[in-house]
């Protein structure tokens, strides 16, 4: 299992083949759009990106085995709290 936490403004080019190849999602004007099917190695049982900024709004993706074998994708915008 992996997960991926971005920090503020860093990380961006390690990130990049995590979210364009494994979740199949590209950065469009209307934020992340589904672009291809995601992938996921057989060695991992899933992949969890949080907080990827996309034109000022954080989301975080998940990929994982579904019950059928199948790959799946999570995509989930993440709303803005003021504490």
């Amino acid at each position: 299992a992996v997960a991926l936490k971005a920090g503020a403004g860093q990380s961006g080019g390690f990130i990049q083949p995590f979210l364009y190849g494994v979740t199949g999602l590209r950065i469009e004007q209307d934020g992340l759009v589904p672009q291809f099917a995601p992938t996921l190695p057989k060695e991992l049982t899933y992949l969890k990106m949080v907080n990827i900024m996309v034109r000022g709004q954080a989301f975080d993706v998940s990929i994982s085995w579904s019950s059928s074998g199948r790959v799946v994708r999570q995509v989930a915008a993440k709303t803005a709290s003021h504490t």
